[in-house]
């Protein structure tokens, strides 16, 4: 019975009692039980002859051998079919056994042949990938040979933007001199003007004191000529004060139309600086710092 124990087998391997019980040839287990079973039979006969006396030993002993060859012929069959069961069933497991096997065989190559799919998808995809990849970098660099040439064009830019900013510093410059010495001039003319004016108002009213001379002293005919001379010195001294004031007039109206020019020209450069502010404004707000800093260029 231990053949049919599950304990004896483990992992799809035979038990070690089945093993030997399949090695070992049945005649052999047929002579062992039959010598057993003769010993107790002759065991039992000997017994029972001395139990029952001596003129019954040939009745014993002939009985004792039926039972003796019954009790052999029985544990042979019986041992046969016991030993060729067990090897039945050892055999039927052996080939559970391996039919599981098998089963786990194919499941194994199964999972391996998903998982060399899987590889295979995987390489695929990787080579796509790589693909895409390439491609997009290639993009890359065109982008980046568009950007650098963009700088240098923006870097050719700036450098001409800070010529003309710098220029017109430089002209700003020259245009705050100018104004500051036509400022000068300005105010010398409108002094001279000024003096112009009251040496003229000095005149007329020399001229009116003279006349208001000449009307009291008609009868003064030397004193009237010599107040006619000084008349002449002063009609002559107001002529040269009118050329002045003509002069200085005119010397006005240009300096009035140089300071509009300036003007002009001022607001034109307040334009552009607040022009460049605007666009200062913007790109600090854009966080565009290489902006920033050109327009902060510029503007110095």
């Amino acid at each position: 019975t231990a053949s049919f124990s599950s304990p004896f087998l483990a992992c799809g391997r035979r038990s070690i009692h089945s093993t030997v019980v399949s090695r070992v040839p049945y005649e052999a287990w047929g002579v062992l039980l039959s010598l057993f079973t003769f010993g107790n039979t002759r065991a039992d006969t000997i017994s029972g002859a001395k139990r029952m006396g001596g003129g019954n030993n040939g009745m014993h002993r002939g009985g004792g051998s039926v039972r003796t060859m019954m009790a052999l012929c029985l544990g042979g069959l019986v041992l046969v079919t016991v030993l060729y069961l067990a090897k039945r069933v050892d055999s039927n497991r052996t080939h559970r056994e391996l039919d599981l096997v098998k089963i786990e065989s194919r499941d194994i190559t199964e999972g391996l042949n998903n998982k060399l799919m899987e590889c295979i998808e995987k390489v695929d995809s990787l080579t796509q990938d790589s693909t895409v990849i390439g491609g997009e970098l290639k993009s890359c660099k065109d982008t980046k040979a568009v950007v650098m040439d963009q700088t240098q064009k923006l870097k050719s830019e700036n450098e001409k933007c800070n010529k003309e900013l710098k220029l017109a510093i430089e002209a700003q410059t020259e245009a705050d001199v100018g104004m500051q010495g036509l400022r000068s001039e300005k105010e010398t003319a409108i002094a001279e003007k000024q003096s112009a004016d009251n040496e003229l108002q000095d005149m007329l009213q020399e001229n009116a004191n003279i006349q208001s001379q000449l009307d009291e002293c008609d009868g003064e005919k030397e004193h009237l000529n010599s107040q006619k001379d000084m008349e002449g010195r002063c009609n002559s001294q107001l002529v040269t004060a009118e050329a002045k004031l003509k002069t200085a007039t005119e010397r006005e109206a240009s300096l009035f139309t140089e300071v509009q020019a300036l003007t002009s020209q001022k607001k034109t450069l307040e334009a552009r600086v607040a022009q460049l502010l605007t666009q200062l404004s913007r790109a600090t707000e854009a966080g565009d710092e290489h902006n920033e800093h050109k327009l902060n260029q510029r503007l110095k």
